[in-house]
C-alpha cells in the first residue's frame, strides 16, 4: 500500500531484473536509479531495473517514482542475491466525505 508520509522499505534483486507496478495506475517517473539500467513499459506504467555491471551497491539507497495520478511515493531500497519479486504497490482508496 503506498504511503506518501513514510518510506516504505523493499527489496530488490542485485542480479535479476526487478519491477516496479502500481495496481490500476502507472509510473510516471522514477528518481534515484542511478545503479540501475532503467526500462519503462509506456503501455502498461510498469518499470524495470536492473543493477548495472560493475557497480559496487551500498546497504540500501532511497528512490523515489512519481504516479500517473501525480502521487509521489518514496522507497528505501535494500538488495539481495536472489531472484526478484515484482513489487506492486495499491493506492490508497479515498474515504467517502
Amino acid at each position: 500500500m503506498m504511503n506518501v508520509h513514510q518510506k516504505i522499505p523493499v527489496v530488490f534483486s542485485s542480479t535479476d531484473i526487478n519491477r516496479l507496478s502500481i495496481k490500476n495506475g502507472r509510473i510516471k517517473n522514477v528518481f534515484g536509479a542511478d545503479l540501475f539500467l532503467v526500462e519503462k513499459d509506456e503501455e502498461t506504467g510498469q518499470i524495470f531495473l536492473q543493477v548495472k555491471e560493475d557497480v559496487t551497491l551500498p546497504d540500501a539507497i532511497s528512490m523515489a517514482f512519481v504516479t500517473d495520478a501525480g502521487v509521489t511515493q518514496d522507497i528505501l531500497v535494500s538488495f539481495q542475491d536472489e531472484i526478484s519479486t515484482p513489487i506492486i504497490f495499491a493506492v490508497a482508496k479515498k474515504k467517502p466525505s
